[in-house]
């Protein structure tokens, strides 16, 4: 299940009989579910940044050569 900020709004634990509190086992389940998310876009993010600098590298690969294509037409002679 993918977790929404309204399934983090809308989080409600059960008491507990022993003593007063949450259920101890729900907070802690809930709280894996919220690390593993918050993990998963974070990893995510990172790999995205990644790919967002790798393809900045490549258009400024291409307009280098873009540029010398346009210098070298420029300056051909003309028959």
């Amino acid at each position: 299940m993918t977790l929404s900020a309204q399934n983090v709004r809308d989080a409600r634990f059960g008491t507990t009989r022993i003593r007063a509190g949450y259920n101890l086992a729900e907070v802690d389940a809930f709280l894996d579910q919220v690390e593993d998310t918050i993990a998963h876009a974070s990893s995510e993010g990172q790999r995205l940044g990644d790919e967002v600098e790798a393809l900045r590298s490549q258009v400024q690969q291409l307009q280098g050569r873009l540029a010398a294509v346009s210098y070298t037409h420029l300056t051909l002679p003309t028959t």
